[in-house]
């Protein structure tokens, strides 16, 4: 399955084909499915006899890949697979998926007991987590908590912190002139950007906050001096004081860059997306440690500085826990995965779909 899932291509914004992959394999196995205007596949399936009025349980992931996953070449070298080389191997998070599908058909093939299940795959989570930012919190409202498989690290490890993203968008504006006949007449929007960019703090701020440049555009050619100039930002923290804190600094950088050097800029704050922070006792969480100590797998909670669709559903008040899917080195050409680790992740899910009830958490009747 994640072979078949590897050999089609999905980057953010061009997921039709899987998806339709992905319909055909849950329509096959019974699921009564959607799919809503932006693309996310809402796919639902009874419980079994006994066990109708028990929670809901989610299981979310992304169905698009970073830009460099695509015409994925895989090689295999004794359990490890990656790419050869030319480019991402996309296991972010097509491990996930693969899990998810390969737990699925054994409850089918089995006939084994399960309470009712709902199966969320989103479009566009790389560029913002944009399909879980728009999904219908009305299509999941009998989900009493979920699991998103969408983590790197060994299969286990449990995020329960993420933190909140901001990005903040600066353009600078200047004056264009001649860059040989008459430079003193212009006024450069380059280098308003370039001393805000030196001013900031970057990277590494403290162990909970984060901030990098992701992109400066600006200019044609080199005999003009350039009159406007696009600097795009992000930080992220834990804590929202400090990521607040953090993108006001990035956006007064670029305002006070801009008028020491005689021109304007627009600054704009958007925040992505919340922080969340799930407590042990929470059902999910509770439910991964319980399976883990069935399974003989290790079993570790940490957070982390990524986001996923689950900062969404916790926002939303539904109880998500991220798990770790195996892979390594995600959205780079080293990206690799575990084969015996997708095993444990399928082995993983297949007990959290169907073990019984774990608490007396309900969804919420709104």
């Amino acid at each position: 399955m994640l072979f078949d899932l590897l050999a089609i291509d999905s980057p953010s914004g061009k997921e039709a084909v899987i998806a339709e992959f992905l319909e055909e394999n849950l329509r096959t196995l019974g699921f009564a499915l959607e799919r809503d205007d932006i693309g996310n596949i809402y796919a639902k399936l009874a419980g079994t006899a006994g066990r109708t009025a028990e929670p809901m349980i989610m299981f979310n992931c992304h169905m698009d890949t970073v830009p460099s996953a695509v015409q994925v070449r895989p090689v295999v070298a004794e359990t490890r697979l990656r790419t050869d080389g030319t480019s991402a191997l996309g296991a972010d998070d097509k491990a996930g998926i693969a899990a998810v599908l390969s737990a699925l058909r054994t409850i089918i093939a089995t006939s084994m007991s399960h309470p009712p299940l709902l199966v969320l795959f989103t479009v566009s989570e790389e560029t913002g987590l944009w399909g879980a930012r728009h999904a219908s919190l009305t299509k999941l409202r009998e989900v009493a908590y979920g699991y998103t498989l969408d983590a790197s690290g060994p299969v286990g490890t449990v995020i329960v912190r993420a933190p909140s993203k901001y990005v903040v968008t600066a353009t600078f504006h200047g004056r264009a002139a001649h860059a040989g006949f008459v430079p003193e007449r212009g006024i450069s929007a380059i280098s308003m950007a370039c001393r805000a960019v030196d001013r900031m703090k970057l990277l590494r701020i403290d162990e909970e906050t984060t901030a990098n440049v992701g992109s400066i555009h600006g200019g044609t050619s080199t005999n003009i001096v350039c009159d406007t100039a696009t600097v795009v930002m992000e930080t992220r923290s834990l804590l929202e004081e400090k990521v607040e804190a953090q993108a006001e600094h990035l956006r007064q950088c670029c305002l006070e860059a801009a008028t020491e050097f005689g021109g304007t800029c627009e600054a704009t704050i958007e925040r992505l997306y919340f922080h969340y922070a799930l407590a042990e006792t929470e059902p999910p969480i509770q439910a991964v440690r319980t399976a883990c100590e069935k399974l003989g797998i290790p079993f570790v909670t940490k957070p982390t500085t990524g986001g996923s669709d689950a900062n969404v559903f916790n926002r939303a008040g539904i109880p998500v826990a991220v798990l770790s899917a195996g892979y390594r080195n995600a959205h780079s050409v080293d990206e690799s995965l575990d084969l015996e680790q997708l095993k444990r992740l399928a082995a993983l899910t297949l007990d959290l779909a169907t073990a019984g009830p774990r608490s007396n958490h309900h969804p919420k009747s709104n």
